[in-house]
């Protein structure tokens, strides 16, 4: 059984609502007002994917809605509701090949408008919303960006296509006018990965978006960040990405003149690790110590903590 359930932080003793269903459902999005379930559904030897919604309001949980579409979610960053819209970016693995579509789909969860057959023979590797605008990423031989005008829901359309080596399997706006992004580089010709790539893109005119700048770390082919978003910490204010990449933790800062700076590599690491700042200090946790470092001294090392069993 799927269950859904919410409690009563002044009564936590007591579950104020509940619902259950049997599914097999493991991908969530979950917005201020509601609730999407993820299903898989092969049919005649293709994917499509059901959409469950549930309202949360007050702790009282109902079912609002049920639909599909066409193709297979990449992960949670797929979806996003706006304005009481939901969109959609999917894959669609089909005998011909893949192609990819959007789709803005409205509270009853029919389809309102979309986009289809785009890029076909390439897979979607990351997608990220902000207000009327939506970007995703493409990949078979290059990274194709995608931006979309989603203001009209009812017609959604492609206002621009930026291709550069490599892609990005993680999205994040790093202020207004910037989105990073985190994955590989690839050889255009060859297809073979070449290390972990850093983009940061100019989304200022979404019909001229470029690479603005971009790191590679040379043969560098292990990163928990790229598949899980929780490992990579980062924070355009304070002008820090974070994450793990092989047995060193690394540390950046970016500026346009000076594209990626790293201003701390640590190695020594493994596993499950994470970064967290408090205040002036930023910590590196692994799974048998926490290092301590100093922000706005070069990010010194000031301090080791060890565990012992």
């Amino acid at each position: 059984y799927l269950v859904i359930a919410s409690v009563n932080v002044h009564a936590p003793k007591q579950i104020a609502d509940s619902k259950a269903m049997v599914s097999s459902a493991s991908l969530f999005y979950v917005s201020e007002k509601s609730i999407y379930i993820t299903l898989p559904d092969f049919q005649q030897g293709e994917e499509d994917t059901q959409i469950l919604k549930f309202h949360y309001e007050n702790g009282r949980i109902d079912a609002k809605g049920a639909g599909k579409v066409k193709g297979r979610l990449k992960d949670s960053f797929s979806m996003n509701e706006y304005k009481g819209y939901l969109r959609v970016v999917t894959t669609n693995y089909t005998q011909e090949g893949e192609r990819n579509s959007l789709f803005v789909l409205d509270e009853q969860l029919n389809i309102w408008g979309k986009i289809e057959n785009l890029a076909e023979g390439e897979t979607v590797q990351s997608a990220r919303f902000l207000g009327d605008m939506g970007y995703f990423v493409t990949f078979r031989q290059t990274d194709p960006l995608f931006a979309v005008d989603l203001k009209d829901p009812a017609k959604p359309s492609i206002l621009g296509e930026l291709k550069v080596t490599g892609f990005s399997s993680y999205l994040h706006f790093y202020g207004t006018d910037l989105l990073f992004g985190l994955g590989y580089e690839v050889d255009a010709y060859s297809g073979k990965q070449q290390g972990v790539k850093l983009s940061m893109f100019d989304i200022r005119n979404p019909e001229k978006m470029m690479e603005e700048n971009k790191y590679v770390l040379q043969n560098e082919h292990i990163c928990p960040a790229i598949e899980n978003y929780r490992a990579l910490t980062i924070h355009p204010q304070k002008n820090i990405i974070g994450f793990l990449c092989g047995d060193a933790y690394y540390l950046f800062s970016y500026e346009k003149e000076k594209g990626f700076q790293i201003n701390l590599k640590e190695e020594g690491f493994s596993g499950d690790v994470r970064g967290a700042y408090i205040g002036e200090m930023f910590y590196v946790a692994d799974k048998d110590k926490i290092n301590a470092y100093h922000i706005k001294n070069g990010f010194a090392k000031t301090g080791e903590l060890h565990f012992t069993s």
